[in-house]
């Protein structure tokens, strides 16, 4: 039978469970599980390569124009990335009137589909080499302890140009939405 107490709660009571602790008499019937392993430094995920641009395409393409592979070629990974950051800054730009709508509270069908498919073409650019470095060393970061704002700015230190890509795709897209 439920009890109540004078405020009207559920009064809780624990029953004593006498048979959870045994002891055994013999030690050599004292049953010890196996030790878990738990390894410390789990392997990161591996980097998704990141989509050509019309600039690395040339440039890959051309052959031995300038007698360089790709990556030896200096800046043309980061006019790259600035690149893929201003096209993300304005496609996710596009993105938010179908979102803002959504969030109004119109969320027919049809308002979410056109919010799936702006998220979706905001996002078919995906995130530059760089990008995917700076999340994953946050990620470490955070794991070791660190707060995630000194997680952030200890990524961007070993990478900085994760910090312009940042800022450009916001400013294009902060113009974009005007």
């Amino acid at each position: 039978m439920e009890e109540y107490d004078e405020f009207g709660n559920l009064i809780i009571k624990e029953e004593e469970d006498q048979d959870d602790f045994f002891i055994p008499e013999n030690v050599n019937d004292l049953v010890i599980p196996p030790p878990v392993i738990i390894d410390e430094n789990p392997p990161l995920p591996e980097i998704v390569p990141e989509k050509a641009t019309y600039l690395e395409e040339w440039f890959s393409s051309g052959g031995d124009v300038i007698g360089l592979p790709l990556e030896e070629i200096p800046g043309i990974d980061f006019v790259s990335d600035i690149w893929r950051a201003a096209k993300q800054g304005w496609a996710s730009s596009a993105a938010v009137d179908e979102t803002f709508e959504v969030f109004k509270g119109k969320t027919d069908d049809a308002s979410l589909d056109a919010m799936i498919a702006a998220t979706k073409r905001a996002q078919k650019y995906g995130k530059s080499e760089e990008a995917q470095e700076w999340q994953m060393l946050t990620d470490k970061y955070k794991e070791e302890g660190d707060s995630g704002a000194w997680a952030g700015l200890k990524a961007i230190m070993q990478n900085p140009t994760v910090a312009v890509e940042t800022i450009i795709s916001s400013m294009v897209g902060a113009v974009g939405t005007i």
